[in-house]
């Protein structure tokens, strides 16, 4: 019955995808046959200028000929004429060009970088290969030769990892499994239909980037026509448990991550998919998700790969779990686990048990089974391919399905230990332990580090132990950081005063000093980027490149370092107005002259002319928008828990109502974190909001109206409302800043 299945799977794909490739063709010779890429548009082929430039150039050789004063005059004057028209065609060339591709960023950026003269990703061309495996050391300068020996180790890498670790992969799955019967899932997940509007929703969603078989832009121009024989295919895929055999194959390109060109070790593979691959993903991940997220079985801890989560969610947890250890007096030690390529070493039986746990079963299991087994890959690289190989391990590499598996098969390690607090971002776990003294942590760290290094073994990853770090926070000063020996499989790990975690850098003082003064260099040389394109693109895309290159960084992870004192953002402020000096082409002056005693032109003007925001206003706004989330109740269930909202205030009373309440903390630093501070100036600002007589709302007649008070707003009026208030008091005042313009510090 399973072969007839598969057969009849498959040859209605095969069928389907030859009439569509031949049809694609002919539509689309030049993107699927010669795939020619054009630079940007250039309309100005013929020079500016041309007569006046000749005229120029004949007085140039009339002067050198003959270097009167007269000549010397006629030049300089042709000179100046023709630089000042050249500029002015310029700019008015650039101001077109910006305007004619005003909703494409991608013709945009192309030409930015090629004004900043950024040379183009090199071509993926490697002369030389060399791969050392233990005392030998191998090279290959053949194409076909260096492709095939990238696939091979591509393709091979897992099964070296796991016969290096003492547990030859061939063994098939460990005897015990991690998996909690008691937990079991009693519900099956159910087969839910698939129709047409769904299918031309998932191919509109499609982002165009590059596959291994057809561009996305043709594909999406011909989606309603294709999405009813689509639909079909996916549901028949579907109910019969089957994934086309013609969508296993991965096209990989090489991409070298630092060091040298030729060592094979410092490549990784980035996988391309067939776009109908996509479709079929997509369709059975948001069933996936949604069955798992009604029956709570994911673990609430985990921030990545999944909607409404995010690396500042993760990090907000661990900022709160730590300083609440130290307003008790206690210590805490955070373990950074690294895994050894993590989404390579997935073993696909263990993934099925995993999936049959959940409540995955039935046809639906078998599609899992389907999906994952007789996966193939080669590397196209030199212009050519290397030999088809199986993948016996992994999750596929960019597929929509395989960071959800990934996180699905991670997701009964917290349940090894209740000695410590987990904190997962995909594959980057971190582990929280807290303790009277750093006795009693070390005890409980080492029962934890025994449990996961039983887990990973068990469920076939394998630990980096040289990247697995720890860090100590601690109020007390003279620690005996001795006494504090942690050990996985034999080896001592390295502690770390200071690491990176999810792009901010956290130090053991919880300051985030370091982190700013990171933020502060890089936002300074950002800056040199607007001064090369101030006076040739027109203001509109200075702005776009400013909220690129400066606003992005200093939003990020904003709510966990930013809420310190006033001074502690002072640097990152004059990197800032460095910057916003440039986002306007009129002439600003930006420097101190020593011998006049001229300062820097004020920004306070150019803030408020272009509707920016300082970094303290910026910090201010994040910190309102995600308590608004958290009274909404729209924010992850480990952060929601950190507060106490009052959703039904009293407006009757004489006081003024609390939308949160104001937690209590022993220590300043507590005070400096979004669940002690945050709570504190969303009353304050709701409630002035809410009685000031003016009005920040979309429509004026809403402020009458007692039910669309702020707090009960929805995101998008709450962000705007927000967004005029903090405008409003930044600009107060004269030219100078005053204190009353930062919202946050005032």
């Amino acid at each position: 019955m399973t072969n007839n299945c598969n057969s009849t799977a498959n040859e209605k794909f095969e069928l389907f995808e030859s009439k569509y490739r031949k049809i694609y063709d002919d539509c689309f010779p030049l993107v699927s046959k010669t795939k020619k890429k054009r630079k940007f548009d250039k309309p100005w082929v013929l020079p500016w200028l041309s007569e006046a430039c000749d005229r120029k150039n004949k007085s140039y050789i009339e002067y050198v000929k003959c270097p009167t004063a007269i000549n010397k005059a006629k030049y300089l004057k042709f000179k100046r004429f023709v630089a000042k028209h050249i500029r002015k065609a310029k700019s008015k060339y650039y101001e077109s060009y910006f305007k004619r591709y005003s909703n494409d960023g991608r013709k945009q950026w192309s030409m930015i970088n090629e004004l900043l003269n950024r040379k183009p990703r090199r071509k993926n061309s490697i002369s030389k290969l060399v791969h050392k495996n233990n005392s030998n050391t191998t090279t290959y300068t053949r194409p076909h030769d260096i492709a095939n020996r990238f696939n091979d180790y591509f393709c091979n890498i897992a099964q070296r990892l796991k016969d290096g670790d003492g547990h030859p992969g061939d063994r098939g799955r460990p005897p015990e499994s991690t998996l909690n019967p008691n937990l079991r899932s009693v519900i099956d997940m159910s087969d839910t239909p698939c129709t047409v509007t769904e299918i031309e929703k998932y191919v509109s969603d499609l982002k165009n980037k590059a596959t291994s078989n057809l561009a996305i832009l043709p594909f999406k121009s011909v989606s309603k026509e294709i999405a009813p024989v689509t639909q079909h295919l996916v549901q028949a895929s579907l109910t019969e448990g089957i994934f086309p055999t013609n969508l296993k194959c991965a096209k990989v390109i090489p991409l070298n991550k630092s060091g040298s060109r030729s060592e094979i070790s410092n490549y990784r593979p980035i996988s391309l998919l067939s776009c109908f691959s996509k479709i079929y993903e997509r369709a059975m991940q948001v069933r996936l998700i949604k069955f798992l997220n009604t029956n709570d079985r994911f673990f609430a801890s985990q921030y990545g790969f999944r909607s409404g989560h995010s690396c500042e969610h993760a990090l907000l947890e661990a900022q709160s779990s730590i300083s609440r250890a130290l307003d008790k007096k206690e210590t805490a030690v955070l373990l950074l686990i690294d895994f050894s390529k993590a989404f390579d070493m997935v073993d696909h039986e263990i993934m099925i048990n995993k999936l049959e746990h959940y409540g995955v079963r039935s046809n639906l299991l078998s599609w899992f089974r389907s999906y994952l087994s007789n996966r193939q890959q080669y590397v196209h690289v030199n212009g050519v391919d290397s030999t088809m190989q199986p993948l016996k391990y992994g999750v596929p590499q960019g597929s929509i399905l395989g960071p959800l598996l990934f996180i699905i098969y991670i997701n009964d390690l917290p349940e090894i230990s209740n000695l410590a607090k987990y904190i997962f971002f995909a594959d980057d776990a971190n582990i929280l332990v807290t303790g009277n003294s750093l006795i009693d942590v070390r005890d409980k760290l080492n029962a934890v580090i025994a449990a996961i290094d039983t887990w990973v073994k068990c469920n076939g990853l394998k630990l980096n132990v040289k990247k697995t770090k720890y860090m100590v926070f601690s109020n007390k000063r003279d620690i005996d950081y001795s006494s504090l020996q942690l050990f996985l499989n034999g080896k001592c790990l390295e502690r770390s005063e200071k690491e990176r975690f999810l792009g901010v850098i956290v130090d053991s003082n919880i300051n985030w000093k370091t982190h700013i003064s990171g933020l502060k260099s890089k936002i300074s040389r950002n800056a040199g980027i607007l001064y090369r394109l101030k006076g040739v693109v027109p203001n509109n895309v200075l702005k776009l490149v400013y909220n690129s290159l400066i606003q992005s960084h200093m939003y990020y992870c904003s709510n966990v370092w930013g809420l310190g004192s006033k001074s502690s953002l002072a640097g990152l402020f004059c990197a800032q107005k460095k910057a916003v000096r440039a986002v306007e082409n009129g002439f600003n002056n930006n420097f101190y002259n020593k011998e006049t005693g001229e300062l820097p032109c004020h920004t306070k003007e150019i803030f408020t002319r272009n509707k920016l925001l300082t970094v303290y206003n910026l910090i201010a706004k994040n910190c309102l928008i995600a308590l608004h989330r958290i009274y909404l109740e729209n924010y992850p269930k480990p952060i929601l828990e950190l507060f106490n909202a009052n959703r039904n205030p009293d407006y009757t009373a004489r006081r003024l109502p609390e939308f949160f309440e104001i937690p209590r903390s022993r220590l300043v630093a507590l005070d400096k974190t979004l669940a002690f501070r945050g709570p504190l100036y969303y009353n304050a600002t709701i409630n002035h909001i809410n009685t000031s007589s003016t009005t920040f709302f979309t429509d004026t007649t809403e402020k009458s109206n007692s039910t669309t008070r702020l707090e009960c707003k929805n995101l998008n009026c709450f962000k705007y409302a927000i967004s005029r208030y903090l405008l409003e008091i930044q600009g107060a005042g004269d030219e100078n800043w005053a204190a009353g313009n930062f919202a946050l510090h005032g």
